[in-house]
């Protein structure tokens, strides 16, 4: 007969806290914790204290000071890193079956555990006022119920649960089979362990993804919406293993959205995330199975998703994307969209209104582009308008449209953008855009007025005609203050209205 949740909590096979880590929970409890009694309470461990002094000196939490002690190391890492390091030591030392056809099943699990730790920490960077230890530690936490289900009834949760391979199917699974999921052994346990009412209520909807992109957090993402987007992260690793093509639009709009990442930071970001699990892994001593890096996999896709895209793009403009002849669609020289593409954009555009989705439009007409082929030959131009599109390539999204409007201009339509992505776009591309310097033996430096319109979904959005000229209106307004600016105006009920002061770009 399978177990009651009573029987789960209080097997013995459970992995159990030693007594330092339980001290240190007190601690961490208190409203004025005593770091004095802290460092008596981890010295007591000579092994703990040995692998916190190792840590403090490690490069992986970025302390600046060596320390020679532990009276010196724990008011380097502070309490929220000591309780969390001390947490993972003790969790990673617990018991688990050396039986070969179970093993497997417990790197599986560990290795989730410490890549939704290691997202968690590295959105916590991203919000004010985060502690990137806290979150490492609910990451790391928010799935325990499931490395305690199977230490306690390994051949039913194997049998039963884990051979399915199916993870939006665990918790069905698991109360067919128990009559409690692993959520509630998280909560049981997290709760025993005195961690507090924001790690339990957070844990306690980790699984529940459904409508919360746009959800109240926007801009100001909780510890709860961390955990549910460290979960899509692990999911979206496993995927594009095999699969380079897998969906990763919910991911992308959590992290443009929610935590302000730029569309091309993801890729670096989530690399960082695979290289940070792997470093924990070894701190932790757990053993997570061969892990090939995901760098390369996840530049591979995101190439890939390129590309579908364009092929989506121009089979809306009845174009075999298979055609050698590209001339009809792609500008020659900077290998972005030619202006034949207008038509599709608009055709997007006008789906998107009748979806009441909001977009933009952004505009972007190069400073002084004439002066810089009258002084420095058209090479050097061609090479600057290659450079440009490149940059806007890396900046924006897979399915954003770039357009080479012009000799020296070029057109990009954001469909499906909030007006804070439309912003955040366009502030990230002026940035980039005067970070490049030419292969020249002179510096000189390259930069853009940038208008960009953010419309509203409402009645009055217009066509893309319309749009387009006001964004060329606000570059003329971003060029009279003197060039190198970016001016952002939200469109909202046929109005203009400035969403973001035009300010200068600062390299």
């Amino acid at each position: 007969m399978a177990l009651n949740l009573q029987d789960i909590l209080e097997s013995e096979s459970l992995p159990t806290l030693p007594e330092v880590a339980r001290r240190v929970l007190e601690i961490a409890q208190q409203p004025e914790p005593d770091m004095e009694e802290l460092i008596a309470v981890v010295k007591a461990d000579p092994a703990i204290s040995a692998r916190i002094l190792k840590t403090a000196n490690s490069a992986l939490f970025g302390v600046r000071y060596r320390a020679a002690s532990i009276e010196s190391a724990i008011p380097l890492l502070g309490l929220n890193l000591v309780r969390m390091l001390v947490m993972g030591f003790a969790l990673s030392a617990a018991r688990t079956s050396r039986a070969s056809t179970v093993k497997p099943w417990y790197q599986l699990l560990w290795k989730q555990s410490l890549f939704q730790a290691a997202s968690a920490e590295t959105l916590a960077h991203y919000v004010a006022g985060a502690d990137p230890a806290n979150w490492f530690l609910a990451g790391l936490l928010q799935d325990v119920g499931r490395l305690a289900m199977l230490s306690a009834d390994e051949n039913t949760y194997i049998m039963e649960v884990l051979s399915s391979l199916d993870d939006s199917k665990i918790e069905d699974l698991e109360r067919s089979a128990f009559g409690f999921s692993h959520t509630d052994v998280s909560m049981q346990l997290c709760d025993r362990w005195m961690l507090g009412d924001e790690f339990v209520d957070a844990i306690a909807t980790h699984h529940d993804t459904s409508d919360f992109v746009m959800a109240g957090d926007k801009g100001h993402p909780t510890l709860a919406t961390a955990l549910k987007t460290s979960a899509i992260v692990v999911d979206y690793f496993e995927k594009v293993v095999s699969d380079r093509s897998c969906n990763r639009q919910v991911l992308d709009q959590l992290l443009m959205l929610v935590f302000g990442i730029a569309p091309d930071e993801i890729t670096e970001t989530l690399a960082d995330i695979d290289a940070r699990a792997t470093q924990i892994a070894a701190m932790f001593s757990v053993d997570i199975g061969s892990n090939r890096s995901l760098e390369r996999i996840l530049e591979d896709a995101n190439e890939l998703l390129f590309e579908i895209a364009t092929q989506n793009q121009l089979r809306c403009l009845n174009i075999d994307p298979g055609s050698t002849d590209k001339s009809q669609w792609k500008d020659e020289l900077t290998h972005v969209y030619g202006r034949s593409v207008l038509k599709a954009a608009s055709t997007e555009y006008d789906r998107t209104i009748r979806q009441n989705l909001s977009s933009g439009v952004v505009f972007v007409d190069i400073d002084n582009f004439g002066s810089l082929n009258l002084h420095h030959g058209e090479s050097l131009g061609d090479e600057a308008l290659r450079r440009i599109a490149s940059v806007v390539r890396q900046v924006i999204r897979p399915d954003d449209f770039v357009i080479r409007f012009g000799g020296d201009e070029f057109l990009i339509y954001l469909p499906n953008a909030t007006p804070e992505l439309v912003a955040r776009i366009s502030r990230r591309l002026h940035k980039r855009i005067a970070e490049i310097r030419l292969s020249c033996t002179e510096d000189i430096l390259i930069s853009a007025s940038i208008g960009a319109i953010a419309v509203a979904a409402d009645r009055k959005a217009g066509n893309l005609d319309l749009v387009t000229k006001e964004a060329q209106k606000a570059t003329q307004k971003a060029r009279s203050l003197g060039g190198n600016q970016c001016a952002v105006f939200l469109r909202t009920n046929g109005k203009l209205t400035p969403l973001q002061a035009a300010e200068p770009c600062i390299a």
